[in-house]
């Protein structure tokens, strides 16, 4: 459960919808190591399944991540794009 974990890593997305060019990248490294993999439409019909939650979860998530943290706990949040490079929060005070 989530009460035993002391801190917590968040990593934010500038947009969700990156999730979806994350997943094809994954499947399509799995197709070329033989092994069973996703095609593009496949993934488009898997991850849109979860992007509701995201939309939804995902604005409280940052602002406890950037308050007092997740669950009040220490809370390390890291900001990426979508080459999952880590970038400055947007949202985050210069």
């Amino acid at each position: 459960t989530f009460g035993r974990a002391d801190a917590w890593l968040v990593v934010g997305v500038e947009d969700p919808a990156h999730v979806f060019k994350w997943r094809r990248e994954a499947e399509q490294k799995m197709a070329l190591a033989g092994r069973g993999a996703m095609d593009d439409a496949a993934v488009e019909d898997f991850v849109s399944r979860y992007m509701p939650a995201y939309r939804l979860y995902l604005p409280g998530l940052y602002e406890q991540a950037r308050g007092a943290g997740v669950d009040g706990k220490p809370t390390l949040f890291v900001h990426v794009d979508g080459d999952r490079r880590p970038v400055p929060d947007p949202e985050s005070p210069r």
